[in-house]
């Protein structure tokens, strides 16, 4: 049985991947739901709420798509590439698609919402956790794996945010952090 919340928020990225934020009201959101506006402004007080939980909950479903996927690599390059897929590439096309979405993340106290600042932290933890086996590596380049999980999440950041045009130039931007990465944390891989 789904909750009232989560409810709410599998109306809410349905709507939103469809119509984007600007053009979904808490309104369609209840409408969406089966429930009474009432009903979702007692969840959540607000459409930043449900934006910024939305955002974690949808963070977290491709989180552990991505778990279950890496399962199955052998190498790092393999779990870098399922990672950028689910992680990268997905929220770029999101973002390609509805570009009013930009502003919402650069939007600083969107940023520092309860539901965002738990998803950054999850997402560096995963990070970290991925690179934890290259620590001898990542060491000898004066860095730890959380400081490289950082780098990695503020590049992508970046790219996902305006710096890539294209799809194709995401994916070029992608092998050439790859590459830097496995240079780093996996000498033998990077070849």
């Amino acid at each position: 049985m789904v909750d009232t919340k989560e409810k709410v928020i599998q109306a809410a990225e349905e709507l939103i991947s469809r119509y984007g934020y600007n053009r979904t009201s808490m309104t369609d959101v209840a409408k969406q739901a089966g429930l009474s506006r009432q009903t979702v402004y007692a969840v959540f007080a607000n459409k930043e709420d449900l934006y910024a939980e939305t955002s974690y909950y949808v963070f977290k479903k491709h989180l552990t798509k991505v778990r279950e996927d890496i399962t199955h690599c052998s190498s790092l390059r393999d779990q870098l590439q399922i990672y950028f897929e689910h992680l990268v590439i997905g929220p770029f096309l999101f973002l390609q698609k509805h570009p009013e979405a930009r502003t919402l993340w650069a939007d600083e106290s969107m940023n520092n919402h309860p539901a965002i600042t738990k998803l950054k932290q999850e997402h560096r933890q995963f990070l970290a956790e991925l690179l934890v086996p290259y620590t001898k590596y990542i060491g000898a380049s004066g860095q730890c794996p959380a400081h490289m999980a950082d780098f990695i999440i503020m590049t992508c950041r970046e790219m996902k945010c305006g710096k890539a045009s294209s799809l194709e130039e995401l994916r070029k931007l992608l092998d050439t952090l790859t590459a830097s990465v496995l240079a780093l944390a996996s000498p033998g891989e990077a070849a």
